[in-house]
């Protein structure tokens, strides 16, 4: 009987360890199973920033219309990019409101055209519909946009802000017109 006690505690030792073994394989392949997801997590949310990134430092990224590079009278700063054409910001006059301060920005996909407006008359002005069209150098239109002016009391001042998903920020210059 020792012996078949000796062998049974034999065995039942060997089963053990074998259990052992096989709780540290189990624990082993969980162990590199966690690594391996982990790692495949951190390498999508690090594609995920580089794409963010590129969208920060506007590297050629698909923006719907609006390419965010430098361009001909534009400079991107800061995932802005600006127009810096002088003739832009030049004050003008139309029909006895002037427009200054203008200035065209794109971000998110939309360009924003806004200029403050002024009724330089010593009357109430009523409002209109009218066309701004944006050209470029060599004064070929890039697009047309209807806008309302607003009614103006005399010496008043209010904003004018267009916005469209036309790229605006290349534009050297700019006109207004009355709608027939």
């Amino acid at each position: 009987m020792e012996k078949s006690t000796k062998e049974e505690i034999t065995n039942k030792e060997k089963n053990k360890t074998i259990l052992k073994y096989i709780l540290i394989i189990i624990f082993l392949v969980i162990i590199i199973g966690l690594i391996y997801f982990l790692t495949v997590i951190k390498q999508n949310s690090t594609n995920i920033e580089t794409e963010i990134n590129y969208n920060l430092l506007n590297v050629e990224k698909d923006n719907g219309n609006i390419i965010m590079q430098n361009e001909t009278n534009a400079e991107v700063k800061d995932g802005v990019k600006r127009n810096i054409s002088n003739n832009i910001k030049k004050e003008r006059k139309y029909n006895d409101i002037v427009i200054k301060e203008a200035t065209i920005e794109a971000s998110g996909g939309m360009s924003q055209f806004i200029a403050i407006i002024k009724n330089s008359l010593n009357k109430d002005v009523q409002g209109e519909l009218v066309q701004v069209i944006f050209v470029n150098q060599s004064n070929s239109e890039i697009t047309r946009i209807e806008t309302y002016f607003p009614n103006l009391a005399k010496g008043e001042t209010s904003t004018l802000n267009i916005s469209t998903d036309i790229d605006l920020t290349n534009a050297y210059d700019y006109y207004i017109q009355k709608i027939k």
